[in-house]
């Protein structure tokens, strides 16, 4: 007995084919040359008031294939036995394949198996046999090449205890001719749609063929015919064929037999049968590319060989085919978010940056193969951070009017779009200098028309975030060792985006003491680390200011300054600063006529006082010209 599983899915069918062989092996008959020999009285047809057993094969028995055998049982009587054992001796070249006895050995050196038969007693297992009860145990052998012609003789014992407990047996031999095996075949299944691709309410026919591709003669064919329950059988179904009608799983199943000539059947074709089929009358659904309806053919249990042949490639048992019914003409929305996408350069990405503009763009498309009637309306939906300042559309329909757009609520709208053309949408705007470096920014769309199935689609980028950052730090140019001075740092973000979490580092020389600090400061050792706040937006300034103490000792003091921010900062930024200030000893004899020589001024005066100085009274005097130092550096 077979079972096939066909599965249907929507727009196409799959099918899933499972086979199933469940044996039936009969006690009573010995098929075609083999003939079985009772060795004891108890085997005997006729009542005998006791344990009956004995072995019997399933068909002819040929080299090199799979021979199943029954050991069976019949209690001929009313009386229940017990403990009962059975054996089978097999002969050389006669080897054992597979069985399922309980409790079984197989012993190599005596070539015996052995194990216990399973009466089932009001639905319990067990080796008491109860009056009336049948049992057969299967097992599996093949015969050897060598024994072809022979025949050979396979012993089997069974044993039990009678009710008054005396232990009984039966000892029995089967007789087996080895018969010479035909050379094998090949059968072939081949299904056909003709034509395969037809409009809805089409004709097609189907036709299943089997071949013998040979070498050997093939028996008797059992075909099983599937085809798409949803298809109407319009023909008459051929001879030697069956209709089982629609299957649990939508599918049509009819069988199909076909006898072949005595000895065989040649290479070639060997079976043909063909139906006539109608395709279902109503349109399949738009959105559906094409709707398909599948067949299949596939051999049966009973498909044969002949003396023994077998069919040599199982893979090719069976067929499909696909008949493909297209769409009716309709158009079909689509459409694209396009956001820009990062540009590589050698060593670089560039992204949209926050604070810059940013252009976009929608493609919407008609994918179908009519024309799509309007109003065809397109949404943008709001992208936040990003602020719009125009809209443009642009169709390859020109035979409709241009289509007309809102800034206000970003959206579109074309009277009609013709089958296979596009539109675009472009959408330019400013991004937010406070969006965050390294932000994923998506933006989705919408296009849709009555009678028409939406369509929507969402784009994404990164945003970069970039701010040129400026430092300077000011302060007077010379002073007295030991003065205290006053320092002004000052911070500006020349944009485009928002500087976020500005950090100043300040570096002071040795020796030099901090007499005020800021609120926004921390030192450690020679190192002021100074915040700015969270934020310092495009075209901002900050200034902050602390008082220090220069060393005792005369010289040139450098103060340095140093920007950093969680957002990167740009090449052109200046983020380095540097301020000098110049000290000397004081000079109590020097006389100059402009009056005492100040602390604080212009470099020049400073200049032609200390060399006034010099030249006047010989003195060597440590100094230095005060001098503020500001540069802007491009890493």
């Amino acid at each position: 007995m077979c079972f096939t599983f066909v599965m249907k899915r929507t727009g196409f069918t799959s099918r899933i084919r499972s086979l199933m062989v469940v044996v039936a092996l009969m006690a009573t008959s010995v098929v075609g040359a083999v003939a079985a020999t009772p060795v004891a009285a108890q085997a005997q047809a006729w009542s005998c008031n006791c344990i009956k057993t004995n072995v019997s094969i399933d068909g002819d028995a040929y080299p090199g294939r799979g021979i199943w055998m029954n050991f069976d049982w019949t209690n001929d009587s009313d009386r229940t036995w017990t403990n009962a054992r059975m054996s089978v001796i097999f002969p050389e070249g006669v080897e054992l394949e597979w069985s399922n006895w309980t409790d079984q050995s197989y012993d190599p050196a005596t070539r015996t198996l052995t194990g216990t038969p399973s009466f089932y007693n009001d639905g319990v297992s067990s080796d008491t046999i109860h009056p009336w009860a049948e049992n057969s145990e299967w097992f599996e052998v093949t015969f050897d090449e060598s024994l072809v012609g022979t025949r050979v003789n396979i012993l089997n014992v069974a044993s039990y205890v009678s009710p008054n407990g005396i232990p009984s047996s039966n000892r029995n031999g089967l007789y087996v001719d080895v018969q010479e095996k035909a050379v094998d075949f090949d059968y072939r299944t081949e299904t056909r749609f003709t034509p395969d691709s037809s409009d809805y309410s089409g004709t097609s026919t189907l036709t299943s063929k089997v071949y013998n591709d040979g070498p050997g003669r093939g028996g008797q064919v059992e075909a099983e015919i599937y085809f798409d329950g949803a298809l109407t059988l319009v023909s008459d179904v051929p001879d030697g064929c069956r209709d089982y009608g629609v299957n649990w799983r939508g599918m049509r199943n009819i069988d199909c037999t076909q006898e072949v000539p005595a000895g065989g059947a040649d290479v070639g074709i060997v079976a043909s049968w063909s139906f006539t089929v109608t395709i279902p009358d109503a349109p399949i659904a738009a959105d559906v590319a094409t709707e398909t309806y599948e067949a299949e053919t596939g051999l049966g249990c009973s498909t044969s060989g002949v003396s023994g042949s077998e069919d040599s490639n199982d893979e090719n048992n069976s067929d499909s085919a696909i008949l493909t019914v297209p769409p009716s003409p309709v158009g079909r929305l689509a459409v694209v978010r396009n956001l820009p996408a990062s540009i590589d350069k050698p060593g670089i990405t560039t992204n949209p940056t926050a604070g810059r503009s940013m252009t976009s763009s929608v493609d919407v498309f008609n994918a179908g193969d009519a024309t799509i009637t309007g109003p065809i309306s397109v949404v943008i939906d709001p992208m936040p951070g990003f602020t719009p300042t125009s809209i443009t559309a642009t169709s390859e329909d020109s035979s409709t009017p241009a289509p007309s757009c809102d800034l206000a609520t970003l959206t579109c709208t074309f009277s009609q779009l013709g089958d296979g053309l596009r539109a675009r949408i472009v959408i330019v705007g400013d991004l937010a200098p406070t969006i965050a470096d390294g932000t994923e920014f998506t933006s989705s769309v919408t296009v849709s028309a009555t009678g028409y199935d939406p369509a929507s689609d969402t784009g994404s980028t990164t945003i970069s975030a970039l701010a040129e950052g400026i430092i300077s730090i000011t302060s007077v140019t010379h002073a007295a060792p030991g003065e205290e001075v006053s320092y002004d740092v000052t911070v500006v973000n020349a944009g485009p985006s928002t500087m976020l979490s500005p950090v100043v580092t300040v570096t002071l020389p040795t020796g030099m003491t901090i007499v005020s600090l800021p609120d926004n400061c921390t030192q450690s050792g020679s190192t002021l680390t100074c915040t700015l706040g969270e934020s310092l937006d495009p075209d901002q300034e900050l200034s902050f200011g602390f008082v220090a103490g220069l060393p005792d000792e005369a010289g040139d003091h450098q103060v340095t300054a140093t920007l950093s921010s969680a957002t990167p900062l740009a090449d052109t930024s200046a983020i380095d600063a540097e301020h000098l200030v110049a000290t000397s000893t004081v000079v109590s004899d020097l006389e100059v006529a402009d009056g005492a020589l100040p602390y604080t001024g212009s470099n020049s005066t400073m200049l032609a006082l200390v060399a006034g100085g010099l030249a006047l009274g010989g003195l060597i005097l440590v100094g230095a010209t005060g001098m503020v130092a500001t540069r802007r550096r491009n890493d």
